[in-house]
Formats: C-alpha cells, sequence, structure tokens
C-alpha cells in the first residue's frame, strides 16, 4: 500500500494510531460505494507484555453494495487527526 501511495498520489492512505479502547485495526479497499474491509480483532495478553496484544482472529468482508464500508469509514473519520503526510517506507519501519 505504502508503495502503491508513493505512485498514485491520487489515492488516500492513511495510518492513524488512537488510544485503544477496542484491540482492533482495519483497512477499507474502496471501490464506488463499496470495497472490502480486512479487519484484525486482537486481545490484550499480559503473559507476554504489560502492553501486548495478540490476534484473536481477522474477517475478510467483501462489501461490493457499500452495506458496512460506510461505517468504518464513518469510524475513521472521527478518530482521524487531519494529519496529511504520506505513508512512506521509513515510517513504517
Amino acid at each position: 500500500m505504502a508503495d502503491h501511495a508513493g505512485h498514485t498520489r491520487r489515492n488516500a492512505i492513511k495510518l492513524e494510531q488512537v488510544a485503544a479502547r477496542l484491540p482492533t485495526s482495519f483497512v477499507v479497499v474502496r471501490n464506488g460505494k463499496g470495497g472490502e474491509i480486512i479487519w484484525q480483532m486482537n486481545h490484550h495478553d499480559p503473559a507476554i507484555g504489560d502492553d501486548a496484544e495478540r490476534m484473536a482472529g481477522i474477517f475478510i468482508v467483501n462489501d461490493p453494495e457499500g452495506l458496512l464500508v460506510h461505517n468504518f469509514i464513518d469510524w475513521f473519520n472521527a478518530l482521524d487527526t487531519g494529519r496529511r503526510d504520506a505513508v512512506t517506507m521509513e515510517f513504517l519501519r
């Protein structure tokens, strides 16, 4: 995704980090009104560290009609800090 963003400036790719209330992460790939959601659920695992998390499950949702995608976009927008920095491979390291 970061490589794609570097070559295609018209596609917005953002990463945000927020205080964890629900240990989850998601990626939305929009395609018209709908798209795909890659949604990872985690759980806290104090056995491996105080703030450690372990993946509990992952869902891949194909939503061509946009029945769920708009909820994830709204969720992201509610948490968005407004930072407009491009995602680069250096940022991900």
